[in-house]
């Protein structure tokens, strides 16, 4: 368990939202689940059917045409009132945090919790940034990116380039500044050493750490019933995330040769969370990457529900409302931006 707390320099920040009660009233943004109740005589499905092909129906559903074609979106849920607690940022000790490399690789390596979950984040903090390299080739690269909107980053040990998608000044000017302070943050890390996130984070895990955003990076790490017992435990403590998660673990049974009911649980947990994100953004609308993100979501549970029959999303979606009612836990909030899940990684570079 992380013993002591301050700010920690090292993480991804989440943004605060005030009070302890979102509540969600009428049309949610193009979303939200709807109860078979309140469906009305046309009982229509979660979501487009558009010309795809199926997999196997349920055990007992007679066969049905492959191809399907339909026009609408996803209708706009009931009236949610949920309470969502504060999330809590990993905190660590500021004389942990500011130290150098070599000394928080000696404490981690000497049981150390906290010095390990700082080289962890650190890590996948200065995955993509660039070597060390003269100050007149770093100057290039910037100049290269107010030129052209193409950012550096690092992959396979190779330069590559981002792009700015929405290249107005503002955005130039804090990606460009995002890149130099990452570049210097990273320079004491030697390049053979960065890409030991996991071995740090199971370092940590073996030592200690138990915090929802630890176990749910350590989950990555296992496979099988041993990872999706432990994300169902994250859910159960009502971590909005381990639903994408979950998703992905019965995605992946699924394709490892798992029964099409695999495939409905998967599109229910992509299901649930999208509501959850969905009503994270029609009441952050002041916030526009929670709306971006939501979209981005959507549009991945949409490719979900493409494959199933009628039937099938509808027992999809049942599961979904199921998962959230029973929840007496749900939720942490709000959904933190710029990290990533095992169904879809987050873009932490283009912006």
């Amino acid at each position: 368990m992380f013993r002591r707390k301050t700010n920690a320099f090292w993480l991804i920040s989440a943004i605060v939202v005030g009070g302890l009660a979102i509540v969600v009233m009428g049309n949610l943004p193009q979303s939200g689940l709807v109860r078979p109740e309140n469906r009305g005589a046309e009982n229509k499905p979660l979501v487009d059917e558009g010309r795809v092909q199926f997999v196997a129906p349920l055990e007992g559903q007679e066969k049905e045409s492959r191809e399907k074609q339909s026009t609408g979106s996803i209708p706009t849920g009931v009236s949610v009132v949920r309470k969502f607690r504060e999330r809590t940022r990993d905190e660590f000790p500021v004389d942990i945090v500011g130290l150098g490399y070599d000394d928080l690789e000696s404490m981690a390596m000497a049981g150390d919790a906290d010095a390990a979950m700082v080289l962890f984040n650190r890590m996948r903090f200065c995955r993509a940034a660039l070597p060390p390299i003269s100050e007149e080739e770093f100057q290039s690269y910037l100049d290269r990116m107010h030129a052209t909107y193409e950012i550096p980053v690092l992959r396979n040990n190779e330069i590559v380039y981002a792009y700015i998608s929405n290249p107005t000044e503002a955005t130039i000017v804090a990606t460009a500044d995002a890149f130099v302070r990452r570049y210097h943050a990273c320079n004491d890390i030697p390049m053979e050493n960065r890409g030991r996130a996991e071995e740090w984070l199971k370092t940590a895990i073996v030592n200690g750490a138990d915090s929802l955003s630890a176990r749910l990076a350590f989950s990555r790490t296992l496979s099988g019933e041993e990872r999706e017992n432990l994300v169902l435990d994250i859910w159960r403590e009502g971590e909005p995330l381990s639903l994408m998660e979950l998703g992905a673990v019965k995605k992946q049974d699924f394709e490892n040769g798992g029964d099409p009911s695999d495939l409905v649980k998967s599109a229910g947990y992509y299901a649930a969370f999208v509501q959850l994100a969905s009503e994270a953004a029609s009441q952050n609308s002041e916030l526009p990457h929670l709306q971006k993100a939501y979209e981005k979501y959507r549009q991945l549970l949409d490719s979900e529900f493409a494959v199933l029959f009628p039937p099938q999303r509808q027992a999809a979606e049942r599961f979904a409302l199921a998962l959230l009612d029973e929840n007496q836990n749900c939720c942490v909030f709000p959904l933190p931006m710029g990290v990533e899940t095992s169904a879809g990684n987050s873009q932490q570079v283009q912006k």
